[in-house]
């Protein structure tokens, strides 16, 4: 769930490679080939092992070594690795606060085409706190949003802040 969390704000606080480095310590008898064969079916395989790369690189967390082989072969783990292990001091690597904004980092750790579209469609068709106030709809009605967010956020917000920006 660390790595999740991690991966979701991109890395960007050592904290959070700080917290998984003291799950690996504290669980030093845990069945890494379960915890591999989990990530898999939650089809976080690489978010598990970035997490588990970079808390071995940065905070010399004890990593098993089954899973450290598994995530230097990925040649996508160990640049997003190596790129956060160069930037997350600084000032320019800030927190990702929006969940809808895209990020190309976490696109890039999706292992399967599905699930990278899954990730634009929700990226980018998610309402937020402030649609969901303008147009409120139960639940029955939630695919207006997929139409609704995209058309306000991409085109309407813009076209607005332009004119605004002119008159």
């Amino acid at each position: 769930m660390t790595c999740i969390v991690g991966n979701k704000s991109e890395w960007r606080s050592l904290k959070l490679i700080a917290d998984v480095a003291v799950s690996l310590e504290a669980s030093p008898s845990l069945d890494w080939e379960w915890c591999l064969q989990k990530s898999r079916d939650a089809k976080a395989l690489r978010m598990f092992l970035l997490g588990n790369l970079l808390a071995a690189r940065i905070a010399d967390a004890s990593v098993s070594k089954s899973v450290y082989d598994v995530a230097i072969r990925d040649k996508a783990v160990v640049n997003m690795a190596d790129y956060i292990q160069q930037h997350i001091l600084d000032d320019s690597f800030s927190n990702r606060l929006d969940p809808r904004k895209f990020s190309r980092n976490i696109f890039r750790l999706r292992e399967h085409r599905k699930d990278r579209l899954h990730y634009l469609v929700t990226t980018f068709t998610t309402p937020s706190e402030t649609d969901i106030r303008r147009l409120p709809l139960p639940r029955s009605l939630y695919f207006i949003y997929w139409f609704m967010v995209p058309l306000s956020t991409y085109l309407i917000v813009p076209a607005v802040r332009w004119l605004r920006n002119r008159f």
